[in-house]
C-alpha cells in the first residue's frame, strides 16, 4: 500500500442496537460522558443561548431516561447566569450544578506539578530525586523569581500568576509558558515578574 493511499475506515454493523442498550441498562456501574467548554465561542445572542440551554435541558432528559449515564459538562459562570435568567427550564438543571473554584494553594500545586512534569519529561528529574521531594513552592522557585514585589508586600510568585490567570488553571499554565518564552528570549534562566506582566 502506498503512503498516499487514503485510509478507509469501516465500521462493523451493529446487529441489534436495542440489545446493546439493554445490556448497558442492566449494569449497575455508570458510563461517564465529559463535555468541556459547552459554551465555546458563546455570544449573547438568541441562537447561541438557545443552543447551550437546549444542550443542558436535553442532557437532563437523557440522564433521567438512562440512569447509568452520568454527564459532567463545563460552562462558564457568566454564560450560565445569562441562560438562567431567560430559560425557566434550566431551574430544573441548576440543582445538579457544582461551582468549580480553585484556591490559590491548589493553583500553586498545579504550577509546581507542571514544573516537576517538565523535569521528568526532559530527564532532569534524576538529579533532583536524591533526597526528599521538593514542595510546590520549591518547584516553582526553580523557574520563577520568588518572592516578588506585589503591591505593598513581597509575595510568592504564584500570587501574581494566579491573579493574572483569573484563577483558571489553563490560563495559569499558558501565562507561565509565555512568561518562560519571554525570559528565554531575554536570555535569562529565571522568569521575572516583568516577563509575566509583559
Amino acid at each position: 500500500m502506498s503512503p498516499t493511499a487514503p485510509i478507509a475506515r469501516e465500521r462493523p454493523p451493529i446487529p441489534n442496537a436495542e440489545k446493546i442498550v439493554q445490556r448497558w441498562a442492566a449494569r449497575t456501574d455508570g458510563i461517564w460522558l465529559f463535555v468541556d467548554d459547552v459554551d465555546e465561542n458563546f455570544k449573547n445572542d438568541p441562537i447561541h443561548k438557545l443552543k447551550v440551554a437546549s444542550f443542558f435541558i436535553a442532557t437532563r432528559e437523557i440522564v433521567n431516561a438512562i440512569p447509568q449515564l452520568r454527564v459532567r459538562a463545563a460552562v462558564r459562570p457568566n454564560t450560565w447566569t445569562t441562560l438562567v435568567l431567560e430559560y425557566e427550564a434550566l431551574s430544573k438543571v441548576e440543582q445538579y450544578n457544582v461551582d468549580l473554584r480553585w484556591t490559590e494553594s491548589e493553583l500553586r500545586d498545579v504550577l509546581g506539578a507542571r514544573v516537576r512534569g517538565y523535569l521528568v519529561h526532559t530527564k532532569q528529574w534524576a538529579d533532583m530525586a536524591k533526597g526528599k521531594e521538593p514542595s510546590a513552592d520549591e518547584y516553582v522557585a526553580l523557574v520563577f523569581q520568588s518572592p516578588v514585589k506585589w503591591g505593598q508586600k513581597t509575595r510568592p510568585v504564584h500570587v501574581p500568576l494566579v491573579t493574572f490567570s483569573r484563577r483558571r488553571p489553563r490560563w495559569l499554565i499558558e501565562l507561565a509558558r509565555e512568561a518562560a518564552k519571554a525570559a528565554y528570549t531575554a536570555r535569562r534562566n529565571t522568569v521575572l515578574l516583568e516577563d509575566i506582566t509583559a
